[in-house]
């Protein structure tokens, strides 16, 4: 093979990346919008993340993706992993990198907070899913999440609302949860 051949088939990959972008984001984006309740409109979050209505409502319909810093602010507000995905294909893994206290000190914990509220009515929408589903389906979230993470997250939500029992399970908690 030709370097000539190597990056044409990088260029294909990358339109084809592209194309798979323009046809998944809308429907992550709308399913998103749809799950929070900060915002009641698209022209809202244009103002708010200083981006162009028409351009954000290209987002929101396919006909284009975000690049540059509309990727970043977008990716920031909604953490979709495809956003993020594609952010990291654009910017390189800087944000992986920061540790955790770094990030924790950028961030008002208020905002914070309604990040976690925001995640946590996703999950409830997302776990209907298997609520109302067979027992095959809920077998498959069961090979697909480790136990020990759900425990994790359960404990870690109970211990945050009380704060002895917090520093109790800070004390004995080592345990990290794994990306998928």
């Amino acid at each position: 093979m030709y370097i000539g051949d190597k990056n044409l088939i990088k260029k294909q990959e990358q339109m084809d990346l592209k194309e798979q972008i323009k046809k998944e984001l809308p429907l992550k984006l709308r399913a998103w919008f749809q799950g929070q309740n900060k915002w009641k409109s698209l022209i809202e979050i244009a103002k708010h993340l200083d981006i162009n209505k028409h351009t954000m409502s290209d987002y929101f319909n396919g006909r284009n993706y975000p690049k540059g810093e509309n990727l970043k602010k977008l990716t920031d507000l909604t953490q979709l992993p495809i956003l993020i995905e594609l952010k990291q294909k654009e910017f390189g893994n800087i944000h992986q990198k920061q540790n955790i206290k770094e990030q924790k000190n950028d961030i008002p914990p208020l905002e914070n907070a309604n990040t976690v509220y925001q995640k946590l009515t996703e999950l409830n929408t997302l776990l209907d899913y298997f609520k109302k589903g067979t027992a095959k389906e809920r077998e498959v979230l069961r090979q697909v999440i480790p136990p020990m993470q759900i425990g994790y997250i359960t404990s870690l939500l109970k211990a945050l609302y009380n704060e002895d029992e917090f520093q109790q399970w800070i004390f004995f908690s080592d345990y990290k949860m794994k990306k998928q």
